[in-house]
């Protein structure tokens, strides 16, 4: 089976690709815009928006998928191409929520949705988006793509809270991913006299702001920006972690939040519906508000002082991660699907 897979060069694709490649046995051709300005990338959208069956032509594909209902989800749709596959990223994979662009965004998403024959929902609350574009219901796969549970795996040895304590977020540094949010929390339980460090594994737009943040508030000493960890070296500093802190103001399902998971961190994530799927508030982690610096304060030191609730979400955590969120045994789901749709579209 030969897949043409539409995707920007992402991490999240990356690891779709090679699992499929890997895992299942597929060959794996793959397409972009190739486009870093956002004004050159528009246009070369639109154009390809109209030509996209003649671009894709020569690739002689058995099945295409799209990366993103409003993206190269649409792209798929327009290429002619059966069985068209399109996987949803966000929660309804419009971002940001408000602009001139909306209307068109949720146009292209509702002609995505149509045409294709299949669609990922990483979670139960994208695909209650999706069948609001009023696709029929038995055309949605609900499941995380997952995790190499090879590369992430916790460590016997992780039985105490370390001191100082460590907390790590592996979001990138966009306004969107509330790190301000987590710093300011961090300013309180510095200032209550807990003794921490702080790893930020990440880059983006954000870290100039996020960097003078730290400065203004005294917390050089406590924090630490890596910058973009490469994913086989991010398992060590999760294991070397005791909490997972990441306040974002929208989520898909994150991949991040499996990986901490899985190496032992204890979640305290924003309370939004894709978290809800995965934690459940004071025994598997915490879930707070989003904003609510002062709320993560008080739950970051509720648990320095009882870490009963920690060792017991390390153990629970593992065996969930296990069940919904191993990379290896989705991906050979999702190909399984993708031949049943293949030998339908040949009768």
């Amino acid at each position: 089976m030969k897949i043409l897979l539409l995707s920007d060069n992402l991490a999240n694709a990356k690891q779709w690709k090679n699992a499929m490649i890997n895992y299942a046995g597929v060959e794996i051709i793959e397409w972009n815009i190739n486009a870093k300005n956002k004004a050159y990338r528009s246009i070369k959208f639109l154009l390809s928006s109209l030509f996209i069956k003649q671009i894709l032509k020569k690739y002689n594909a058995d099945i295409v998928i799209g990366y993103r209902t409003t993206s190269y989800g649409f792209l798929a749709a327009r290429s002619g191409i059966h069985p068209c596959v399109i996987a949803a990223q966000g929660e309804n994979d419009i971002w940001p929520i408000t602009g001139i662009t909306v209307p068109f965004k949720k146009m292209i998403r509702r002609y995505a949705c149509a045409k294709s024959d299949l669609i990922h929902a990483w979670g139960e609350h994208m695909k209650q988006s999706i069948l609001l574009t009023g696709v029929e219901e038995d055309k949605i796969i609900v499941r995380p793509r997952g995790i190499d549970l090879e590369l992430f795996k916790c460590s016997d040895a992780k039985i105490e809270l370390q001191s100082p304590f460590r907390l790590i977020s592996t979001r990138s540094l966009y306004p969107e991913y509330g790190h301000e949010v987590i710093i300011n929390a961090l300013k309180i339980v510095k200032d209550k006299g807990y003794r921490f460090l702080y790893t930020i594994a990440g880059d983006g737009p954000n870290k100039q702001a996020i960097e003078e943040q730290i400065k203004r508030l005294g917390l050089e000493k406590n924090i630490k920006l890596v910058g973009k960890v490469k994913n086989e070296d991010l398992p060590q500093l999760l294991l070397e972690s005791d909490f997972y802190v990441s306040m974002p103001h929208t989520e898909g399902v994150s991949a991040s939040l499996f990986e901490a998971m899985a190496c032992g961190c204890f979640p305290i994530v924003s309370d939004l519906k894709a978290n809800r799927l995965f934690i459940t508030d004071s025994i598997n982690g915490y879930l707070v508000s989003v904003g609510d610096y002062q709320k993560l304060a008080s739950v970051v030191i509720e648990v320095i002082k009882d870490s009963t609730i920690w060792k017991k979400a390390i153990a629970y955590n593992l065996e969930l991660v296990k069940e919904k969120a191993d990379l290896k045994k989705n991906i050979q789901f999702f190909v399984e699907k993708y031949k049943e749709l293949l030998l339908l579209s040949k009768h």
